[in-house]
Formats: C-alpha cells, structure tokens, sequence
C-alpha cells in the first residue's frame, strides 16, 4: 500500500490464482491514465485487464 497526501494505492494479490487487484484513489484526474494501465499491464505480465472508472462526488 502506498498513501498519498490526498490519494492511495493498492495491488491485493492472488498469486495461487494468478490474480492480482490494483487499486487507485485519486482526488484529481490522472494526466496519463493510458500509460499508468500500460505499465501496470507490463508488470504483471497480464493476460486479461478488467479496467472500471468510478467517478464520486
């Protein structure tokens, strides 16, 4: 877990399973939100992305 001054990230991992969740809570619109996944792809070696945008107010 990494905390932030206004945000957090996390990555729960099921390495039994293969699976990995990545978390990030962001208070402003990430600039380079294509790279960040792209990264994240490269790291984990992904197979499979499932990738949901929650937007709060």
């Amino acid at each position: 877990m990494v905390v932030l001054a206004e945000s957090h990230f996390t990555i729960h991992t099921w390495p039994e399973l293969n699976y990995a969740a990545v978390d990030l809570f962001v208070c402003q619109e990430l600039k380079s939100e294509s790279k960040f996944i792209d990264l994240l792809r490269g790291k984990f070696d992904a197979k499979e992305l499932e990738y949901q945008k929650v937007y709060r107010e």
